[in-house]
């Protein structure tokens, strides 16, 4: 195998509190060729609710982003799992938003690599077991849900100090999985951006017969892949040596023997596979959503309210972009389908919530859809733009 020099394949923008006490699990992660830039903001540094809330505070954060910016970071990585769950999905979003307009590129949190990751390996029902209090490991679960992840059982770790969280070994972890899991789960998630679970990935799998999913090796997995590296490496379990391929995918012939990037993403709903469609397929710098509906993916269900159903399109639609590599932001076209015309001013209000400040065109069509439960689908068309 050839060694390549680090940041040739990509260069990512590592955004992390101060204490710096598990930096080495996160370099044991690297590609070859991917280079790791760290830029460091101060934390309240506690594990209280209270603490972990007091460090959603966007400032020390975007001012780190600009250190970043200047090293030429192709995406950043922001490693701050607790306060990212515990300020939500719309905290995550807007910061990430916010990052990546101040960057001039992708970016992604901890908790939404680890979604990210579950979803390239068709994992949808998991368990999850964290070092934190049980109230932060409830947000943790919710946030997953945000992205179509069913918890079906979850392991509150509480520790004192982030350093008695950096000092439980890979060997704990192993056993920590082992006893949180449960057969009907599609995965094992271990969350919290401190933990040392790398080393032990693989023999955990083995223990398991399942997918296991650390969190600071899918932040960097999933950074690797908005940067356009391939991930793929072995030692690391599943996620890095089966889907570690860059979302912009390999290069394909096209016609006339014209070279062309494209990749399919799937959801893994059944209809992907028997009407034979993707849930998004990007063709080099253009994304393209399929019709998306509201149905929960985790959990095949969908709501009775068109609002709701509008709300988990967004999510379904989040989802999709991100694994392109793309945001809202990234957004020029969105076509609606409604099926009842008097629900459409409380739906356009969703829309504005996410599309107010992009301004894509937007065409609405009033039409019966293929189920009478769906009020509302939506695609979208995206296009990816240069940092």
């Amino acid at each position: 195998m050839t060694t390549t020099v680090r940041g040739d394949r990509g260069r990512i923008g590592f955004l992390l509190p101060a204490d710096g006490l598990t930096d080495d699990e996160y370099w044991s992660c690297l590609p070859d060729g991917v280079a790791l830039l760290a830029a460091r903001y101060l934390v309240a540094g506690g594990l209280t609710l209270e603490e972990l809330e007091s460090d959603t505070e966007t400032g020390p954060i975007l001012d780190a982003v600009e250190l970043i910016r200047q090293a030429q970071a192709d995406v950043a990585a922001l490693a701050d799992c607790a306060g990212a769950v515990v300020g939500g999905l719309e905290y995550e979003r807007d910061l990430v938003h916010r990052v990546e307009a101040r960057l001039g590129g992708p970016a992604t949190s901890t908790p939404r690599a680890i979604a990210a990751a579950l979803h390239a390996l068709g994992a949808r029902r998991i368990v999850l077991a964290a070092p934190y209090l049980d109230v932060v490991v409830e947000r943790f679960a919710e946030f997953l849900a945000g992205f179509g992840i069913e918890t079906l059982e979850s392991r509150a770790i509480a520790f004192a100090a982030e350093t008695e969280i950096a000092d439980l070994g890979p060997e704990r972890w192993r056993a920590i999985a082992g006893e949180v899991d449960r057969p009907e789960a599609d995965a094992v998630v271990l969350g919290g951006g401190g933990i040392r679970a790398a080393a032990a990935l693989e023999a955990i799998e083995r223990d398991l017969g399942k997918p296991v999913v650390a969190a600071p090796a899918a932040l960097i997995w999933h950074a690797s892949r908005l940067a356009g590296a391939d991930a793929t490496r072995s030692g690391l379990g599943r996620l890095f040596s089966e889907c570690g391929a860059s979302p912009a995918g390999p290069a394909e012939s096209g016609p006339q023997g014209r070279d062309m990037t494209r990749r399919h993403i799937f959801s893994g709903g059944a209809w992907e596979e028997i009407a034979g469609y993707a849930r998004a397929v990007v063709d080099g710098e253009w994304i393209f959503v399929s019709g998306t509906t509201g149905y929960d993916y985790a959990t095949g269900r969908i709501s009775d309210d068109p609002v709701e159903q509008t709300r988990q399109c967004f999510r379904n639609l989040s989802w999709a972009l991100g694994e392109a590599g793309a945001t809202f932001e990234d957004v020029v076209r969105v076509v609606a389908y409604v099926a009842d015309p008097e629900s459409f001013p409380d739906i356009a209000k969703v829309f504005g919530e996410h599309f107010r400040d992009v301004r894509p065109a937007n065409t609405t069509v009033v039409c019966r859809l293929v189920s009478p439960e769906m009020k509302v689908e939506i695609e979208v068309t995206a296009r990816r733009r240069a940092a």
